[in-house]
């Protein structure tokens, strides 16, 4: 019988598949933040990130550590991408310091993001990627056998958040399909443009604010195999977590550092 696909471990164990040397391991972070571990290397996205909100999970002293000396987890990052400049996305000292320390590494980000960093990253301009897209624009970058595609959508909610200039990614290697949202709203606005329904993904992790309560339906049009919602805010009950998940029929990261997911 052909295993399942899909294993999150944490506070909460869902499908129990035969885990392969080949699988991909997807490790939440903080916030939206995922470590995605494959034969390859590493890729992060909206991995480190700073204390600008209260109500939201924040990088911890230790984790911090462990990234300034490239310590597991945070070794053999190929690729860091970011999402939108906020701080709950994105730390530009961290990855400052990261991408100096790991000349091998490479960040794609908006334009946005490096012009408000932009002296944070003069010694190390040439690991950095930040290509002017229109809205619902795409680009695609083929390198190292990492085929990651970039997606300018709308970021969610109103002023000032909403200006942001959010990207989203659609990273494939290891014949795995993983879409992160960054801050996007789940509309039709938003996805119809990529038509993700047609790219069979394996993997979409949205913001849980996205989602519409009013059009649980809206999820389909990312065509993901699997949804996982994640930045959480910290207050947020067991039992609401709950009633989001019936109700819209996907799983949540919702243990920062601890919950893993396994794509074989």
């Amino acid at each position: 019988m052909k295993a399942n696909r899909f294993l999150i471990l944490g506070a909460f164990l869902l499908f129990i598949p035969e885990v392969s040397a080949q699988s991909v391991t997807v490790n939440f972070l903080t916030n939206q933040g995922i470590l995605i571990e494959g034969t390859l290397g590493k890729v992060m996205i909206d991995g480190f990130t700073m204390d600008e909100f209260q109500n939201l999970g924040v990088m911890p002293t230790t984790e911090i550590e462990k990234a300034v000396n490239s310590a597991s987890p945070y070794d053999n990052i190929k690729w860091i991408l970011a999402t939108h400049f906020h701080g709950d996305h994105f730390n530009p000292e961290l990855t400052s310091t990261y991408l100096k320390n790991n000349p091998d590494c490479r960040l794609i980000a908006t334009v946005e993001v490096f012009e408000k960093f932009e002296s944070l990253f003069v010694e190390v301009r040439d690991q950095v990627l930040a290509r002017e897209l229109d809205l619902f624009g795409s680009s695609i970058i083929i390198e190292d056998g990492f085929k990651i595609k970039v997606m300018k959508m709308k970021h969610l909610g109103v002023s000032p958040w909403k200006e942001a200039e959010n990207v989203a990614f659609l990273v494939e290697y290891d014949g795995k399909k993983i879409l992160h949202l960054g801050d996007a709203a789940i509309s039709n606005e938003n996805l119809q443009p990529f038509n993700l329904v047609e790219q069979n993904i394996d993997l979409a992790i949205v913001p849980v604010w996205g989602l519409d309560p009013n059009n649980v339906n809206l999820i389909k049009l990312l065509g993901a195999k699997k949804v996982i919602a994640a930045h959480i805010p910290n207050e947020t009950s067991q039992e609401s977590i709950q009633q989001f998940k019936e109700l819209f029929g996907i799983d949540v990261f919702v243990n920062a550092y601890e919950d893993v997911l396994y794509i074989n």
